[in-house]
């Protein structure tokens, strides 16, 4: 049932956006009265709307609602297998009259058993001193105490509890039963006018809403009415497209021609060679290669995404994922055969690279760099070999400094794996192969022909700062913290 579960998501991930955009609707519409000078059309940009709307207005919330589920379902094609699977469901199986919903919508206590149990087996249970503790309209807070103390919430663990106790109770309570199992099933098996068939060309949130409420699991339905329920978060559809995405990955080179002969390290280094990733995308290390971003999409198929401790864990302590060097073992036959880019470390100048480790030493002595945000205040440090050192100052006082260890140029320039060399380092952190994984798997195409890159490159005319380069990650950092320091500083 992964499909209702699918749709329940994204239904409420399209209620969510409608909510946002009516707040920031609101919001703008606030704004404006108090500052009548701003550009109300300008605010209200991120909403498709350009002029003031009320947003409580039935209207407002059905075009909405139009909108926010076309943005959605387009951002996520991949809903459309779950659409076959949903439609495969219903074929099979008998849809349910949603007037029983209204009913039975609290589960153990529905009403056809609570009725019943009140005039059939409650008079009997009383005489023998059991307590109701409420009398509520709303059955789901109801509850009763036994002769002996004991509490009950639900009717149908008081039915499982009465045999072992009351055993001359045991026919009226089958009796109780049959006669409740005949009531729903007479529902259950009437005329149904409304029968729904998804149909992604006609699919709106109505449709799919009726849709889920005659084949998704009653159990379902009812936890999306309870106050605490279970977490179903918009980045939920986020997480499924990555994984949708690094599946297919898997999924193509397993249907070449000759794929049963590889290994898992050479369907990697083929995924490799597949992948349509920019050179000028930021690395979460000096020493990564499209190799570890092949065995990454592997790993992530295989152990689930990485937001999670657990997930992340099991990926760096499974023996079977070869990182190959200088993150762990692998075939140097194949992990050698991808050479370092041009504009990677063969081409940089011991000079530069060592003018370019200065400057950044210096410029992490200022106070507060380390809790920029958006400034990758770990990677400079570990791409140009700075380290921290203390030297004392003319009172005594230890004073913090920064060295740069020049010879880590020279031990990235020589990751070309000796064979007998058996040092590793550790994989970059969590956090970083999060971003990675989140950039390789937004795009899952696989690498386009000259004249396919030809037409689809960019029409602005200013440059793009290539990160493959290691001279440039510090630049490149630097430009990344001051927008993002921009963009809060204005946001406040």
């Amino acid at each position: 049932m992964c499909w209702s579960i699918t749709f329940v998501t994204f239904l409420e991930t399209v209620n969510a956006d409608i909510d946002d955009v009516a707040k920031r609707i609101e919001k703008a519409t606030q704004k404006k009265e108090e500052k009548s000078e701003e550009n109300l059309e300008l605010l209200l940009a991120p909403s498709g709307s350009k002029e003031e709307k009320d947003t409580k207005s039935d209207e407002w919330k059905q075009n909405q609602s139009v909108i926010s589920f076309k943005k959605f379902w387009e951002a996520n094609k991949w809903l459309n297998t779950s659409l076959d699977d949903a439609n495969n469901f219903a074929k099979e199986s008998t849809a349910r009259n949603i007037s029983l919903l209204n009913e039975d919508s609290d589960g153990a206590n529905s009403t056809p058993l609570l009725d019943s149990f009140l005039e059939n087996i409650w008079p009997s249970l009383k005489n023998r001193g059991w307590k109701e503790l409420t009398v509520s309209d709303d059955r789901s807070r109801r509850s009763w105490e036994s002769d002996k103390g004991k509490n009950f919430k639900y009717i149908d663990a008081i039915i499982d509890y009465l045999p072992s106790v009351y055993p001359e109770l045991d026919g009226t309570i089958s009796s109780v039963i049959s006669s409740v199992s005949k009531k729903i099933k007479t529902k259950e098996t009437e005329t149904i006018q409304d029968k729904v068939i998804l149909d992604s060309s006609s699919i709106n949130i109505e449709v799919l809403a009726r849709f889920l409420q005659h084949y998704a699991p009653l159990q379902l339905l009812v936890d999306r009415k309870r106050n605490k329920f279970i977490s179903l978060p918009r980045k939920t559809l986020d997480i499924l497209t990555y994984l949708r995405n690094a599946h297919f990955l898997v999924q193509h080179v397993d249907n070449f021609p000759d794929a049963l002969g590889l290994s898992s390290l050479e369907k990697c280094f083929r995924l490799s060679k597949e992948l349509n990733i920019s050179p000028r995308a930021s690395l979460p290390h000096p020493s990564w290669k499209p190799f570890h971003d092949a065995v990454l999409i592997y790993a992530v198929a295989k152990h689930g995404w990485i937001d999670k401790e657990i997930n992340c864990r099991a990926i760096t302590i499974d023996t079977d994922i070869k990182w190959g060097k200088p993150f762990g073992e692998g075939d140097v036959a194949f992990v050698t055969e991808i050479k370092p880019s041009k504009r990677g470390m063969d081409g940089v100048d011991k000079e530069d690279f060592e003018k370019v480790a200065l400057r950044a030493a210096e410029f992490l002595k200022q106070d507060g760099i380390e809790g920029v945000k958006g400034f990758n205040y770990s990677l400079v440090m570990k791409t140009y070999g700075i380290m921290a050192s203390s030297s004392p100052d003319e009172d005594g006082q230890s004073e913090k400094s920064w060295k740069v260890d020049l010879s880590v140029l020279d031990m990235i320039r020589d990751i070309k794996n000796d064979e007998n060399d058996e040092s590793y380092i550790e994989l970059p952190t969590r956090k970083d192969l999060l971003k990675r994984a989140k950039y390789i798997l937004s795009k899952p195409f696989v690498s386009k022909t000259p004249t396919q890159q030809e037409e689809n490159q960019p029409l602005h005319q200013f440059s793009l700062i290539d990160q493959g380069n290691i001279l440039n990650i510090f630049l490149a950092e630097l430009l990344r913290g001051a927008l993002k320091h921009q963009k809060n500083y204005e946001d406040c």
